[in-house]
């Protein structure tokens, strides 16, 4: 079971692309490879980072890896079985967050180390050391779970990794490096050992955790087989048999495309209540399955299955 963290990335890879595509082959080939994962279940996360970590390390990233794959498995398939492992190895990434200050400072909990144990460098040793882009990535995994199991703490555990992430990143008071996250973090000292990491690391959760637009979000639309991607958060979803309704809140004011694939026909569309023809710039691929719609800031989008509009 040592190479489950690498497993589960590569996984989780093969369904997000294959989500993007649309092709059913691609992902009945990703959900294929999902199943193949019961052969780590109820082990240790591990081997993700093995450029300087022995195989059999545990390790955080694995955990946000199998979190990930196990997520979109479920929002792809409503499989409740995928589900149940998200949670397994999302629990499985608790032991490398410090949930209560491990030393005196501002900074302390929430904190993430990256691996339990063994290293393969002398200097910096990782035991104990704060790698918040690890747990970062683990984080993102965990606002994903928290839409589907929100009696969890994966939002809170999110939400506080974040946190730290915020206060360990490089103050305005260091202009050479504002901004920037610490590739880790010494507690003892309250010091940031670099390199320093593009400030994007922190980006993506990190938004959620201010309130701000998400800046990419995926909804299988399972009823009607859609998948919807989007360039900000989808909220307000209703699925029903003549259709589904959202608002996409976008993470710009200008135009931004949204993408919606395996529709087998041309649905009726209404943007913000005006219907809308699917010719340039909004767009219908039969041979592709492919909707695409040009959008603007928040807005509202119905799509009616027959080709009429409600």
């Amino acid at each position: 079971d040592h190479a489950n963290g690498l497993t589960g990335q590569v996984v989780a890879t093969l369904l997000r692309e294959a989500a993007f595509a649309g092709d059913d082959g691609l992902i009945a080939g990703a959900i294929a490879r999902l199943r193949g994962l019961a052969v780590y279940r109820d082990t240790v996360p591990r081997g993700a980072q093995t450029w300087e970590i022995p195989l059999h390390t545990p390790d955080i990233l694995a955990a946000a890896h199998l979190v990930d794959a196990y997520v979109l498995g479920y929002e792809i398939t409503g499989e409740e079985c995928f589900l149940d492992q998200a949670r397994y190895w999302a629990w499985t990434g608790v032991p490398f967050v410090y949930l209560a200050p491990p030393a005196p400072g501002a900074v302390g909990a929430y904190s993430t180390i990256a691996v339990l144990g063994a290293t393969n460098w002398v200097a910096p040793v990782w035991i104990g050391l704060p790698v918040q882009w690890c747990g970062l990535v683990y984080a993102d995994a965990l606002y994903r779970l928290g839409r589907h199991d929100p009696q969890g703490p994966w939002g809170q555990l999110a939400g506080g990794i974040c946190a730290a992430a915020l206060q360990q990143s490089y103050p305005v008071s260091d202009p050479d490096f504002v901004g920037l996250l610490p590739d880790s973090f010494s507690l003892e000292i309250q010091g940031r050992n670099g390199p320093a990491i593009n400030p994007a690391t922190v980006l993506a959760p990190g938004s959620r955790f201010l309130g701000g637009p998400w800046v990419y979000d995926f909804r299988a639309l399972r009823r009607h087989g859609w998948l919807v991607h989007a360039p900000g958060e989808i909220t307000d979803l209703a699925e029903s048999a003549s259709g589904a309704a959202f608002t996409v809140r976008a993470w710009r004011d200008g135009p931004s495309w949204l993408v919606v694939n395996r529709v087998t026909r041309a649905p009726g569309v209404r943007i913000n209540g005006q219907t809308v023809k699917l010719s340039h710039p909004q767009s219908y691929d039969p041979a592709q399955h492919r909707l695409l719609l040009q959008l603007r800031a928040t807005a509202r989008v119905e799509l009616v299955a027959n080709g009429g509009v409600r």
